[in-house]
């Protein structure tokens, strides 16, 4: 099945800075990964006054830079007249993924190049961050399994993203203070998700520390670190709580927030698979 019978699409945003050329190839690879197509997005807001052409040529770059991952991808398009963050979250409404750049590399300008971190928090889909430094193209995927949060949604982003890059996956669970191994409850829950994808080897390690420290250090050279992100409804959750702000900026690869709760419109959506977000299979 082609991405133009599924509609599943990938999309990133563009501006005018070397780290969102890095973000397209990024979003291409995995676009092409999971079988989708790629939606390039440049907006310019209404009180700029852009060079003539600026924005055809930025995405002329952005298809060229798609290109360059995989001449087969289906790409398309598009110049908004809005805000970067108003245009992304339209443009991902029916995306599976929403991939953005974070062009800084200080944390005082905590801005997804002109979008600030939390402005994407009313995303409908799983929000990939790729920053300047970030390794790409690494095999192993890294799942960040924490006490009380939501890792069964963790997981399902983890697993799907590791099946589609035919790559293992590393579930790294930070023990509570005073414990030393992981809690029964996340051996099911990933053997659970093992039966939709059986070719996902799987690697459970415990780790003790700060939640930030020690999964940027296990992520380090991943092709992706899978972390939850606050829960909420609508615009009331931000996108990063404290461990997952930290890790955008601290990890060595590619940060790919995934969430339970969504909006009224329904559950959120998980990329590479039709599951709702938080519910394993059933069990048999």
């Amino acid at each position: 099945m082609t991405p133009s019978d599924t509609g599943a699409r990938v999309v990133v945003g563009l501006d005018d800075t070397a780290t969102a050329l890095h973000a397209v190839a990024w979003a291409a690879a995995e676009a092409s990964a999971r079988g989708c197509a790629l939606s390039i997005v440049h907006a310019t807001p209404r009180l700029a006054e852009p060079a003539p052409g600026r924005g055809h040529d930025l995405l002329d770059l952005g298809r060229a830079a798609a290109a360059a991952s995989d001449p087969q991808l289906a790409v398309s398009t598009l110049q908004v007249d809005d805000g970067p963050a108003t245009a992304l979250l339209d443009a991902a409404e029916d995306a599976v993924l929403l991939v953005a750049g974070l062009a800084s590399t200080t944390l005082a300008d905590s801005m997804l190049g002109s979008i600030g971190l939390d402005q994407l928090g009313p995303a409908s889909c799983p929000v990939a961050v790729v920053r300047p430094p970030d390794t790409v193209g690494g095999a192993v995927v890294v799942a960040g399994a924490e006490p009380g949060c939501d890792n069964s949604t963790v997981l399902a982003a983890a697993f799907a993203a590791a099946a589609a890059h035919h790559g293992p996956l590393t579930v790294a669970y930070v023990l509570a203070r005073g414990t030393s191994s992981t809690p029964d409850d996340l051996h099911d829950c990933i053997r659970l998700w093992s039966v939709p994808y059986p070719s996902v080897d799987v690697d459970v390690r415990s780790v003790a520390g700060e939640p930030a420290d020690v999964l940027a250090q296990v992520s380090e050279g991943a092709r992706m670190l899978v972390v939850g992100g606050p829960s909420g409804r609508g615009g009331e959750r931000p996108l990063f709580g404290s461990t997952t702000r930290s890790l955008a900026w601290n990890s060595r690869c590619p940060v790919l927030v995934a969430r339970a709760t969504a909006g009224a419109g329904g559950p959120a959506r998980l990329v590479g698979t039709t599951a709702a977000a938080g519910d394993p299979p059933a069990r048999g």
